[in-house]
């Protein structure tokens, strides 16, 4: 798939699987979107209550990966 020939390779080989281009519409969306497109469920919403939203309120670090010795200097 070499820049090149890119655009002649994605046509064939979407020609041999009978798959349509994707539209610039789909560019367009937002990985929200996709989902609740694709799975008829909204990623946004709370799995518990299906009412709320979800939103981010603290990210956390895996185990592995420690703070802790690192100089911040």
């Amino acid at each position: 798939m070499a820049n090149r020939n890119r655009a002649e390779r994605l046509e064939r080989a979407r020609d041999l699987l009978h798959v349509e281009a994707p539209d610039a519409i789909d560019q367009e969306e937002s990985w929200e979107e996709r989902c609740l497109r694709l799975t008829g469920r909204d990623p946004t919403l709370c799995p518990e209550c299906h009412q709320g939203r979800m939103i981010r309120v603290e990210m956390l670090l895996p185990e592995s990966i420690s703070l802790e010795g690192i100089d911040s200097s």
